[in-house]
């Protein structure tokens, strides 16, 4: 990825947000030492208007394929909302790439209620017996907003993908649990997107909106495990035993999930991005942008 004097450089996009992350690893922890942001609505169905957010925030950022010497692409952290994701089994999976493709398109237009195909990637999780497949499907248009954004900078886009996935990325091994059970939960500006990992493979996909306290969230968490077991959940013996909950938020104090504890049997964990994430300065930073600019790093690695 883009890179200039060890430092990574990353792209992240939010509803309220495009921001560039220049960022470096000491001891562990990443250090923010340079960048730029812009604050403001994008709209997933204005894709002008998402360019010229791009090229304003990378061109105030200095960015231009002549500060990364011979790699001139960059990582792109996209938020959830931006994508249409579903984990779906299929009982004869074909091995054709082109026969594949077509037959998860048809599922992701049915299940998505897509008047059109969009942009469309796919990955195999789980091949013995049905075959379980993410989906992930992304409007052209808006990949084509940031291709063209940055290409107006030299930049090409090296990789593209979702802020929780990026954040799940950056979850050091000692963090989860050596069984691999465990579950991610990112809240950010009233969306809350949970993943469920089954022996180390993401078996379970919501991404939904949020309103209330965090009692409400946790009911909303709480439908989810059920929904996730089949409505048969009892507790975390259900998924392999002593699981977590890793929470990444800013919206809801340690107090509040602490005094919640654990949702169906699972321990929440609070993870905030000053955690992972200090300015260069030594100051810990703090905020919903610094989660997003977490998750942009997360895309680098």
């Amino acid at each position: 990825m883009l890179s200039s004097g060890g430092n990574i450089t990353a792209l992240a996009i939010d509803r309220d947000l495009v921001s560039v992350v220049v960022a470096e690893s000491r001891g562990g922890r990443w250090y923010q030492t340079g960048g730029n942001e812009l604050a403001g609505v994008v709209d997933r169905k204005d894709p002008d208007a998402l360019k010229r957010a791009i090229v304003k925030t990378v061109e105030g950022a200095g960015l231009s394929a002549a500060t990364g010497g011979a790699t001139t692409d960059i990582a792109v952290s996209l938020s959830d909302r931006f994508a249409s994701v579903g984990v779906f089994t299929f009982s004869d999976f074909p091995e054709s790439e082109d026969d594949a493709r077509a037959i998860v398109g048809l599922r992701a237009k049915k299940e998505f209620a897509l008047a059109e195909l969009p942009r469309l990637d796919y990955q195999i999780l789980d091949g013995a017996g049905p075959t379980k497949v993410l989906v992930v499907a992304i409007d052209q248009r808006l990949v084509g907003a940031i291709e063209e954004g940055l290409g107006d900078r030299g930049i090409d886009v090296g990789r593209i993908g979702l802020t929780s996935f990026y954040l799940a990325n950056m979850l050091a091994e000692e963090k989860t649990p050596s069984h691999g059970n465990f579950s991610v939960a990112i809240v950010i500006n009233g969306t809350m997107t949970l993943l469920i990992f089954s022996g180390g493979s993401l078996d379970f996909y919501r991404s939904k909106s949020i309103k209330g306290d965090f009692k409400s969230l946790a009911r909303d968490l709480r439908m989810s495990f059920v929904s996730y077991s089949g409505g048969g959940r009892g507790d975390a013996a259900a998924l392999g035993g002593d699981e977590q909950l890793l929470l990444f938020t800013e919206e809801f104090s340690r107090d509040e999930v602490e005094a919640t504890g654990a949702v169906e049997g699972v321990k929440i964990r609070l993870l905030r991005a000053e955690d992972f994430l200090e300015s260069a300065g030594g100051e810990a930073t703090t905020g919903n942008s610094n989660i997003l600019r977490l998750a942009a790093i997360g895309a680098c690695l």
